[in-house]
């Protein structure tokens, strides 16, 4: 008895209608399947992208409410560039990690000097609640001026 090949054994079971029914049966089954975890896939995609969109607006509300907040806390702040530093005693005292020193005796004196004298604008001081020097962005300590 000869041996058939498994080519012609799948072509003539082709021909048999009972053969492809069961084929199509199994080609419908596994594509029917596919296709349901396709639409849950995508119902699950749209719940992220749903999701994904709230929390950038949460994120962009609580953003603005943390800017509004601290621009609320600098209402009454003014930043003076360029003031003098007049020893290196200044410009090294009660100056923490952050750059931003104590309240200091000195630079307390040097903003009257520079707005009652120079400035001819009445600050006293009570007028001060809190005068530190910032650290410049590259600089680890203040230069003082030369006399």
């Amino acid at each position: 008895m000869p041996t058939k090949n498994i080519t012609d054994v799948l072509v003539s079971a082709q021909r048999d209608p009972r053969a492809a029914d069961a084929i199509g049966d199994v080609i419908s089954d596994k594509l029917r399947l596919l296709l349901d975890e396709l639409a849950t896939l995508r119902a699950e995609n749209n719940m992220q992208a749903i999701k994904i969109s709230k929390l950038e607006s949460d994120f962009q509300k609580a953003n603005s409410r943390v800017d509004d907040l601290e621009a609320y806390t600098r209402r009454e702040n003014l930043v003076v560039s360029g003031l003098p530093v007049e020893s290196y005693t200044e410009a090294s005292s009660n100056t923490d990690q952050d750059g931003r020193g104590e309240s200091s005796e000195s630079t307390e004196k040097s903003l009257l000097k520079l707005f009652n004298d120079q400035l001819k604008v009445n600050v006293f001081p009570a007028d001060i609640s809190v005068a530190h020097r910032l650290r410049k962005r590259n600089s680890a300590l203040h230069q003082p001026q030369d006399p």
